[in-house]
C-alpha cells in the first residue's frame, strides 16, 4: 500500500512540477513571441511577465505540497479502488460542469439581448456574410469612451466607409487615397477632424476613403480595401495598417476569413462555435508557435496580394506600422521586409488615455508619414 500510495503521489506531483519547470522557460523573448507582441495594442506593464511566472509557480506547487498528500491520505484510509471511484466521479463532476458552463454561455450569449458594453464596431456595424461585420450605411453615433473624455462623433456614408458627413459621397473619378486597417486608422475616439483621413486630407488635398473598421484583421482590411479600389477610377495610394494584434485576428474562425489553400487565398467559411472552445481558440490571450507562423504566412500573402491589386489599379501600397514607445518588434520588422513600408513611432502621451488607440497628435503623426510617401518619387 505504502508503495501504491507514493507513486500515486508522484503521478499527482507531476503536473505541478512540469508547471514549475515552465515557468522557468517563460522568458522575455518567449512572453513576447507568444503574448506581449501578438496579442495586444501597447507595451505590456513591467509586473506582467514576472506575475505570470508567479502564478505558474504557485500553481505547480499546489500540486506536490496539497494535492499529492491528499490523494495519498486518501489511498491510505479507503484504498485504491475507492480512490479510483472517487477520481472517476469527480472526473465526471467536471464534465457535467462543463456542458452546464457552456449552456450558460449560450444562455448569456444571446443575439436579441443587448451586450451590457458593447464594442463600437457593435454600436455601428451590421452582420456580413464575407466580412464578418462592417459598420451600417449612413449611420451617425456619438461614444463616449468614458467620463473622463469627451463624446466622439462619427458618421457612416453610404459604402460603410467613415466620412466627414454620413451624406458625403465620394468622387470615382478624383486621384484618391484608401485607408485600410482597423480602429485606429478609423479614427476610435476622435472626431472626424482629428482623424488621420482629415488631416491627410488637409496636407496632400486629395480625397480619402476611409475603408478601416474596428476590430478588423489584414484579411477584412484588404477584402475592404478591394471593395474601394473596384469602384475608384483613380487611385493614388493603398494605404495598410498594420499592427501586431491583427496577427492572431486573422485567425478568429467565428468569423469567415481567408485562409492559405495551395499557396492561395481562400474565402473560408465562419466555424460553428462552442462558447468554451471559442474561448480556449479565440479569446485566450496566448499564441502558440504553430498558430503564430501560420498567422505570419497568412499575412505575408495578404500584404504581396494588397501590392499586387493596387497595382493593377494603378495605385501605390504603403504598410504603415505604429510603434508605441520604442522600436517595433523583429517579427513585424522580417514580416514587412519585402513590401514598401513606414514606421511611425508614437509615445504614450500620444494615446487617448486608458485606451491605445492615437489621439489627435498621433493621428497627425501617422497622416505626416503617409503624406511624406505620398510626395516621394
Amino acid at each position: 500500500m505504502c508503495a501504491m500510495r507514493r507513486t500515486a503521489e508522484a503521478i499527482v506531483a507531476l503536473p505541478g512540477l512540469a508547471l514549475v519547470a515552465f515557468a522557468w522557460r517563460v522568458t522575455p523573448a518567449w512572453f513576447n513571441r507568444h503574448i506581449a507582441v501578438p496579442e495586444y495594442y501597447w507595451p505590456m506593464p513591467k509586473g506582467a511577465l514576472p506575475s505570470l511566472r508567479l502564478v505558474l509557480v504557485i500553481a505547480g506547487l499546489l500540486f506536490p505540497l496539497v494535492l499529492a498528500p491528499l490523494v495519498g491520505g486518501l489511498i491510505a484510509r479507503r484504498g485504491m479502488r475507492e480512490t479510483l471511484a472517487a477520481t472517476a466521479r469527480i472526473a465526471l463532476a467536471v464534465l457535467l460542469s462543463l456542458a452546464v458552463c457552456e449552456l450558460i454561455l449560450e444562455r448569456l450569449d444571446r443575439p436579441d439581448q443587448p451586450a451590457k458594453n458593447p464594442k463600437l464596431e457593435t454600436r455601428l456595424g451590421l452582420p456580413d456574410a464575407r466580412l464578418g461585420w462592417t459598420f451600417t450605411p449612413r449611420r451617425s453615433l456619438d461614444v463616449k469612451l468614458s467620463n473622463e473624455t469627451p463624446s466622439a462623433h462619427y458618421e457612416i456614408d453610404q459604402y460603410g466607409d467613415r466620412a466627414r458627413s454620413k451624406d458625403w459621397q465620394e468622387d470615382p473619378a478624383r486621384p484618391t487615397i484608401i485607408l485600410a486597417g482597423e480602429s485606429c486608422m478609423f479614427g476610435h475616439g476622435l472626431n472626424w477632424k482629428d482623424t488621420v483621413a482629415a488631416r491627410l486630407e488637409q496636407l496632400t488635398g486629395l480625397q480619402v476613403v476611409v475603408t478601416a473598421v474596428g476590430g478588423y484583421g489584414n484579411d477584412q482590411a484588404y477584402l475592404r480595401a478591394l471593395d474601394a479600389l473596384s469602384r475608384l477610377q483613380h487611385p493614388v495610394l493603398v494605404v495598410s495598417l498594420v499592427l501586431p494584434v491583427m496577427l492572431t485576428r486573422n485567425l478568429h474562425d467565428y468569423r469567415p476569413r481567408l485562409e492559405l489553400v495551395n499557396g492561395a487565398l481562400s474565402l473560408a467559411p465562419p466555424r460553428p462555435q462552442l462558447r468554451l472552445r471559442n474561448l480556449l481558440a479565440n479569446e485566450l490571450q496566448y499564441t502558440r508557435s504553430s498558430r503564430l507562423e501560420t498567422a505570419l504566412e497568412l499575412a505575408h500573402a495578404i500584404f504581396a496580394q494588397t501590392v499586387h491589386a493596387a497595382s493593377a489599379h494603378g495605385a501605390r501600397s504603403l504598410f504603415l506600422q505604429q510603434s508605441i514607445d520604442g522600436p517595433p518588434p523583429l517579427l513585424m520588422t522580417s514580416l514587412l521586409a519585402d513590401v514598401p513600408h513606414v514606421d511611425v513611432q508614437l509615445q504614450f502621451s500620444q494615446l487617448l488615455p486608458w485606451d491605445g488607440h492615437p489621439n489627435a497628435e498621433g493621428a497627425m503623426l501617422l497622416a505626416r508619414a503617409i503624406a511624406q510617401y505620398v510626395n516621394s518619387p
